[in-house]
C-alpha cells in the first residue's frame, strides 16, 4: 500500500473517489457543495462588475442554492450576468486542476482564501451565508498555517473536485427542472425572459459546456494511470 501511495496517479484518483464520496455524506457534502454555490453567484457578481454594473448581495442556503441580487441597466447586461453562474463554476475548475499540476497547491488555497474573504465582506448578507463563508475560512486558513504539505495538498484537490463534479451534476439538477417547471429554472428561466430560448434548451447548453470543460480538465490534467 505504501508503495502505491507514492505514485502520483493512485493519490490523485483515491482523493478524488473520496472527493465524490464526501459530496454525499449528509452534512459534509452540502458544507462542501456550498463552494461551488459560490463559486456560481461569484461568476454572476464578477461579470456584473465588470460590465460595470452594481451587485448588491448574495445569499447562500442551507439546501447548496443561492441567489445573486445585481442591479443592470441593459437588458443585453442582464442577460449576461443570467448566463455567468453555470458557465463560471467549470471554467474554474478548469483553472484548479491547472494550478494544482504545476504543484501550485499553497497558492490555489490562498487565493481561495482571499478570494473568500473579499466575497464575505463585500456581498454575503445572510446568516447561514455568513456562518459558512466564515467557517470555510478559518479551516483554510488553519490549514496554511499547519502548513503540513499532505493536507494541504488534500486540502486542494478536494476544493477543485467540488469543482469539478457540481459543475456537471448542477447543470443536471437545472435539466431536469427546466423538463419539469420551466418557470422555476432559476438562471435558465431568466434568459428566458430576455432571449425566448426555452429553459430546457439553456440548460442543455450549459450542461455541454460543463461537460466539455470537464473533459478537457480529465485529458490536459489527470494523470495516466499506471
Amino acid at each position: 500500500m505504501a508503495e502505491l501511495w507514492r505514485q502520483e496517479a493512485f493519490r490523485f484518483y483515491v482523493m478524488l473517489a473520496g472527493c465524490v464520496g464526501l459530496l454525499y455524506l449528509p452534512v459534509v457534502g452540502r458544507y462542501l457543495r456550498m463552494l461551488a454555490t459560490m463559486a456560481h453567484e461569484g461568476g454572476h457578481v464578477l461579470v456584473a462588475l465588470l460590465l460595470g454594473e452594481k451587485p448588491q448581495k448574495v445569499e447562500l442556503f442551507r439546501d447548496t442554492s443561492g441567489v445573486a441580487l445585481v442591479e443592470t441597466t441593459a437588458k443585453w447586461k442582464a442577460l449576461l450576468v443570467s448566463m455567468a453562474g453555470y458557465l463560471f463554476t467549470p471554467c474554474l475548475a478548469f483553472v484548479s486542476f491547472w494550478m494544482l499540476r504545476q504543484g501550485w497547491q499553497v497558492l490555489y488555497l490562498w487565493i481561495v482564501v482571499v478570494l473568500s474573504v473579499l466575497f464575505l465582506l463585500c456581498y454575503i448578507r445572510n446568516g447561514f451565508g455568513i456562518f459558512w463563508c466564515l467557517c470555510f475560512v478559518l479551516l483554510h486558513g488553519w490549514l496554511l498555517y499547519r502548513d503540513h504539505p499532505l493536507w494541504l495538498d488534500v486540502m486542494a484537490r478536494i476544493d477543485a473536485g467540488v469543482l469539478f463534479v457540481d459543475a456537471v451534476c448542477s447543470c443536471l439538477i437545472l435539466l431536469r427542472v427546466a423538463l419539469k417547471n420551466p418557470k422555476q429554472s432559476g438562471d435558465a428561466a431568466n434568459i428566458a425572459r430576455f432571449t425566448h430560448v426555452p429553459p430546457l434548451l439553456t440548460a442543455l447548453g450549459f450542461t455541454a459546456f460543463a461537460v466539455y470543460m470537464d473533459y478537457l480538465c480529465v485529458i490536459h490534467f489527470f494523470p495516466k494511470w499506471p
